[in-house]
């Protein structure tokens, strides 16, 4: 069995998860639980390159969320061990006594974690802003970002990622994307950094994660539709600035594993990601994001610089962030990708470290 890479985009980049489920064509499905929309917003079209030998260009569809207001409808009734929904969220206190609610998102998710819990949904109702990565719920800024990285999305004419990964890895490769009733030979234009989104997405809708159904888009739907603040602690283009600019060696290590004969493990590991996220296991989330006990010592020299381009530098801005809103006296909703909360690089550490207190809350 290849060796697998620790796949991270559903926990770590809003941006990331949206390209990955659009390509894969999970979205826009509609809501069969709790989450009955009050409004539904058009798929945001964009046309892409003509692949090679054809002589139209493609059209892929944007992942765009339902804008839906939190409910109150009791879910499905489940056998008590597997209703066991507690994601983490946190108390930050300043140094002056200044407080608000910071929560861990997961930017794919399914129909079960509607409504939210009790100690969520509270905390969001109190708070006058929701801060997050960005609004991936804004269309008109999705398509304008997305737009502007089209033409690094495909690699020029007479080129391919096939001649940047070796003949065993795009063989591999080629295998998952059939194993998927695709055709490889489709793949092969998208430069490194977009295949292993569009890869991605594959391993996200087999765990059955929707990202029109992410906690952040859900509550920015919401917020949208009830006139609550949004501060955007990123930016959608900063995101995809950042996916777009990695070298492609770390993508060489992420694309690790994606085969056919790797298809139940790599599912596995979704589910696993997000039966972590669900059950506030921090521990197991950040043991999950870390162990790669399967690659080369150069491979994980790679993936460290990976990890602190993709994590641990956004994670300084992230805290900084939390400071600002808080000597601000603003009365917030905190929400980014769960993993940058966690280890002593996360926002926690990096919070406690300068004299704030942090406190998990369960009800």
């Amino acid at each position: 069995m290849k060796s697998l890479f620790r796949r991270t985009a559903a926990a770590v980049t809003a941006v990331a998860i949206s390209l990955a489920m659009a390509g894969c064509g999970n979205s826009g499905s509609d809501s069969s639980g709790n989450t009955a929309p009050a409004e539904t917003e058009a798929p945001v079209t964009v046309t892409l390159p003509p692949k090679d030998g054809d002589s139209e260009p493609e059209e892929t569809t944007s992942a765009q969320g339902d804008v839906s207001e939190l409910t109150t409808e009791e879910p499905e009734k489940k056998p008590e061990e597997e209703r066991v929904y507690a994601p983490a969220m946190w108390k930050v206190t300043s140094p002056e006594g200044k407080s608000m609610y910071m929560m861990g998102s997961m930017h794919a998710l399914k129909d079960e974690c509607y409504p939210l819990p009790g100690y969520v949904e509270s905390a969001y109702r109190q708070a006058d802003v929701l801060a997050v990565e960005c609004d991936i719920s804004d269309s008109t800024t999705s398509v304008s970002v997305v737009l502007q990285y089209t033409d690094r999305m495909t690699y020029p004419e007479g080129d391919s990622a096939k001649k940047h990964l070796d003949k065993g890895e795009w063989k591999d490769i080629a295998s998952y994307i059939e194993l998927h009733d695709d055709d490889p030979a489709d793949f092969s234009q998208y430069q490194l950094w977009y295949l292993s989104q569009l890869l991605e997405g594959y391993a996200t809708a087999d765990a059955g994660l929707d990202s029109t159904k992410g906690i952040d888009l859900y509550l920015l739907n919401d917020a949208h539709s009830t006139g609550k603040e949004i501060y955007e602690v990123e930016s959608a283009e900063a995101q995809m600035d950042l996916l777009v600019n990695l070298p492609e060696e770390y993508y060489t290590v992420t694309l690790n594993g994606y085969c056919a004969e790797n298809n139940d493990d790599i599912r596995q590991e979704m589910e696993d990601m997000y039966e972590a996220w669900r059950t506030g296991g921090t521990d197991s989330l950040e043991g999950s994001l870390a162990e790669n006990e399967d690659l080369s010592k150069e491979e994980k020299e790679v993936m460290e610089q990976y990890y602190q381009a993709l994590i641990y530098d956004r994670n300084v801005g992230m805290a900084e962030a939390v400071k600002q809103l808080l000597a601000d006296g603003r009365n917030v909703f905190y929400i980014v990708g769960a993993a940058h909360y966690l280890g002593d690089k996360g926002i926690i550490a990096l919070l406690e470290a300068d004299g704030y207190t942090v406190e998990r809350v369960t009800e």
